[in-house]
């Protein structure tokens, strides 16, 4: 067992601690509080290869906004860690993030639920203020170049739509829970420019909630493992767990990647 001196932790068994052995004992304790990262020596059970698996453990900040100062920090400490990742290594980042970052078809489903919005509001400002209100609102297809492009609607009742959603990402699978949290939306861009897929929702599975909201009693999907989009062939099975190692309101969530341990005859899923 190995902790970080104000907390996280990473636990490894008899044979993951002799892969540490064999990575030299490499081990990134200096990322702050909330972030802890070593390194394991493993065979690529393809090439029969040395490989590198790269373990970061997290545990995000626990409030709701998640553009603080402490939620800067978490980020910036987890871009770090990945960057001491060495080329060629298997990222495997296992993250308490407190972050619901929904499927592949979520941001679809919200895209059709803002459109049904737009339309209630729309019918609302039409009642109150006549039909002058969506001619402003929807304004007809440009009919010549004469249209300014820059034009605003200052002058018009303010109608508080949400903003669109941004671009689709490979960040996430078909498979979990559609619902993206305000952090959801943070650690999706993170996802994005490090081009890391949370793994768990590319399998089906009966559930997926890794916390249970006690106020709603609905399930979230907050904590990940996450990893580099072109290593998802490696791994073979992920999702949450109903057992508990430790006494906690949320569940583990576990992974495997097929590897062949140093010292073994043959390949094995760890």
């Amino acid at each position: 067992m190995i902790f970080n001196q104000q907390g996280v932790a990473v636990v490894l068994s008899p044979s993951a601690h002799e892969a540490w052995l064999a990575a030299g004992e490499e081990r990134h304790h200096d990322l702050g509080a909330r972030v802890l990262a070593l390194r394991l020596a493993v065979v690529d059970s393809l090439t029969g290869s040395r490989l590198g698996v790269f373990l970061v453990s997290a545990q995000a900040p626990s409030s709701k906004d998640p553009h603080t100062e402490e939620w800067d920090a978490f980020y910036a400490a987890l871009a770090t860690a990945i960057s001491r990742k060495q080329p060629g290594d298997v990222l495997v980042l296992g993250a308490s993030a407190n972050a619901a970052v929904g499927t592949s078809s979520t941001r679809e489903r919200e895209a059709v639920a803002r459109e049904a919005r737009r339309e209630t509001a729309v019918a609302r400002l039409v009642a109150k203020y006549g039909d002058d209100a969506r001619v402003e609102l929807e304004p007809p297809e440009p009919s010549g170049p004469s249209l300014d492009p820059e034009a605003t609607l200052d002058s018009q009742p303010p109608t508080n739509f949400p903003p669109p959603p941004s671009a689709p990402t490979r960040c996430v699978g078909p498979f979990g829970i559609d619902y993206i949290s305000p952090s959801g939306r943070r650690l999706l861009g993170f996802m994005d420019t490090h081009e890391l897929a949370s793994l768990a929702t590319f399998y089906p599975k009966k559930h997926y909630a890794t916390w249970i909201d006690p106020r709603s009693s609905n399930g979230h999907m907050n904590d990940h493992i996450l990893i580099s989009r072109a290593d998802l062939a490696r791994f073979s099975d992920c999702g949450s767990c109903p057992c508990m190692l430790f006494e906690s309101d949320h569940h583990l969530v576990g992974c495997k990647l097929r590897v062949t341990e140093l010292g073994a005859g043959e390949a094995a899923e760890v």
